[in-house]
């Protein structure tokens, strides 16, 4: 899998949280609710300066800080397409409601996308074949486009990795 699971133990209602500020959506912020996070574009620094303060308050998750974008190598980031501020729920918090989900099914028990530094994020691979393999740990899932090419007999070399266009991913290991 490319990613972990975290069980859900919390409900968050930022849209209502948000609400309550006045602003209205559309004309001072747009906003995207997903399950994990939510991203906000503002009309104006004033509203921006404010909503990072409400937001700020929520112990359920945090505001992404200069200092966090980055450690998730966020700092690039078009904040035109991602938006002006980004909070992120703490492992175990669903954001609800969303723009994914319409209800809450009874068997809905984990979510995937909080802080990727946490160890619940981390994803795991399964190989059973006859092909000698050796283990590695603490992988990125750019690492595995090699390992693959090991696996079945294609090696790690130029012409495989400039063939699946990854020769940057690829160069640590050829």
């Amino acid at each position: 899998s490319d990613h972990g699971m975290t069980e859900i133990r919390r409900l968050l209602d930022i849209q209502g949280i948000v609400r309550s500020s006045n602003y209205e959506l559309g004309r001072d912020y747009v906003a995207f609710y997903d399950s994990t996070m939510a991203r906000f574009w503002f009309r104006n620094a004033t509203v921006g300066k404010r909503m990072m303060e409400i937001l700020g308050r929520i112990s359920l998750g945090k505001v992404l800080t200069i200092r966090d974008y980055d450690n998730y190598k966020l700092r690039s980031i078009d904040k035109d397409k991602f938006g002006d501020l980004i909070f992120l729920a703490n492992q175990g918090v669903y954001i609800y409601p969303n723009y994914f989900h319409c209800s809450i099914p009874s068997y809905f028990k984990g979510m995937h996308g909080y802080d990727p530094n946490h160890h619940t994020e981390n994803g795991i691979v399964l190989y059973l074949g006859t092909r000698p393999f050796k283990r590695r740990a603490n992988l990125s899932v750019v690492d595995l486009l090699p390992i693959i090419l090991e696996i079945i007999g294609l090696g790690v070399s130029t012409r495989n990795c400039v063939k699946f266009h990854l020769l940057k991913t690829c160069s640590k290991y050829i």
